[in-house]
C-alpha cells in the first residue's frame, strides 16, 4: 500500500519531503554550530555534494573563506604561528603578529631576511662552484 493511501487511511498527514530552503536553513544552522561538512551529511542524512555546496554557500554569504585543514597548517607554518586558524580573524590575527615581529636579519650578508635571503644562497653555490673547477 503507497504510503500517500496508508497515511490517508490512519487519518495522518501523508510524509513530504522537505522544501529545499528547509534543507538550507538546517545545514546553515548545523555550520552555525560548528559542524564539519561531513558531520552534517551524516546527521541530516544530505548527499555529501549538496551539503559541500551548501557549506561553499554558506561561508560565502557569510564573507568567510573556507580552509581546508592542510591549507590552515601551511599557512600557521608560514607565518610562525602556533594558534588554530579557525576564523578570518584568526588569520589576520596571526599575519599582524608576523608583520610586528622583530626583523631579524640574514646571518650571512646581514642585509635580508633569513627566511627569504637570496643571496647567500647564490654566492654558497658561485663558491662551491669555483671550488669544484679548481679541482
Amino acid at each position: 500500500m503507497p504510503t500517500h493511501a496508508l497515511a490517508h487511511t490512519l487519518n495522518l498527514a501523508p510524509l513530504e519531503a522537505p522544501s529545499t530552503g528547509d534543507v538550507a536553513a538546517r545545514a546553515f544552522t548545523c555550520f552555525d554550530q560548528g559542524m564539519r561538512p561531513d558531520e552534517v551529511v551524516t546527521h541530516l542524512t544530505l548527499p555529501a555534494d549538496t551539503v559541500e555546496y551548501l557549506w561553499r554557500t554558506w561561508a560565502r554569504l557569510r564573507g568567510l573563506v573556507p580552509l581546508s585543514f592542510e591549507v590552515a597548517r601551511v599557512l600557521r607554518e608560514a607565518l610562525y604561528c602556533s594558534h588554530p586558524l579557525a576564523t578570518g580573524a584568526d588569520l589576520v590575527a596571526a599575519v599582524q603578529r608576523y608583520g610586528d615581529r622583530p626583523i631579524q636579519l640574514c646571518t650571512g650578508c646581514k642585509d635580508g631576511c633569513p627566511e627569504y635571503c637570496t643571496a647567500c644562497p647564490a654566492r654558497e653555490a658561485n663558491r662551491a662552484l669555483r671550488k669544484s673547477r679548481r679541482r
